[in-house]
């Protein structure tokens, strides 16, 4: 099927903005790292690829990687384009987002049916790929802008994902997925500004459920994997954690209380 195209300048992508939103992904693709990044060769995947385009595209796909060119969904490049955010912060988002869906390309879940089969077996394989492909996408956007601070771009992620929050459309086992990938990443700023992980130290995965009584942080994809923190949780506490990724109509606020949150917990005596 041939795709819908969107145009440069088009009105339903916000005159201006949209542009040099979509500009920033074409210089990031021109400028990513040569070989593989945590395991992940972005540059042979685009292939000969130097420009990105926002399109239409079907079957659910986020990112197709085309002869010449990459197509990205026009959702989120609508979505930055239309908000608030300051532009320099809108174009890095985008260039996470398409470095994000890259690298699912070869995780195999750039087809959503294989997303949807892996959810319906088990929401933690799927968490585990994202922050996978995050950890990608922030390493490789720090190659593309050296000056950028670690801690700062996995922030910047945290604050990318309130655009993609829980609804009550997510089944109880897709939300918890959802908070506990927005948990994990807040916790990583966190031990990174304390300088518990650096630039190579992978990254952080935070495991809590509904029901439990604990929440414990993992660091993955640096060899052997290693418990950075194990922390009792309260019922309110656990109901501010299962609720991270919920809709919220100031997102730097809500990161900021759930920094505070995840503080507190890391910062507490073993129980």
């Amino acid at each position: 099927m041939r795709q819908a195209h969107l145009a440069l300048g088009s009105p339903d992508l916000h005159l201006g903005r949209a542009d040099v939103i979509v500009a920033a992904c074409g210089r990031a693709l021109r400028d990513l790292p040569d070989g593989p990044t945590f395991g992940v060769d972005l540059r042979a995947l685009c292939g000969g690829a130097t420009t990105v385009l926002a399109a239409r595209l079907d079957r659910d796909d986020k990112v197709r990687v085309e002869a010449d060119r990459v197509l990205v969904h026009t959702d989120c490049v609508e979505s930055l384009a239309a908000g608030p955010l300051p532009l320099a912060m809108a174009e890095r988002l985008a260039v996470l987002y398409l470095l994000h869906e890259l690298a699912h390309l070869p995780q195999g879940i750039g087809d959503y049916a294989a997303v949807k089969a892996l959810r319906e077996r088990d929401e933690t394989l799927v968490l585990q790929l994202d922050l996978a492909a995050d950890h990608v996408a922030a390493l490789a956007l720090k190659h593309i802008e050296p000056n950028l601070g670690f801690a700062d771009i996995k922030a910047l992620q945290s604050r990318g994902l309130c655009d993609f929050p829980a609804t009550k459309n997510h089944a109880p086992a897709a939300r918890l997925r959802k908070a506990r990938r927005m948990v994990s990443v807040c916790a990583d700023v966190l031990l990174r500004r304390r300088g518990v992980l650096g630039d190579a130290d992978g990254y952080v995965e935070a495991s809590f459920g509904r029901g439990d009584a604990s929440l414990a942080l993992m660091q993955r994809g640096a060899g052997a994997d290693r418990l950075l923190g194990l922390a009792k949780l309260d019922v309110p506490t656990l109901t501010a954690l299962a609720c991270a990724a919920d809709q919220s109509q100031e997102p730097a606020a809500h990161v900021a209380r759930l920094e505070q949150v995840v503080g507190r917990l890391v910062d507490a005596p073993p129980r």
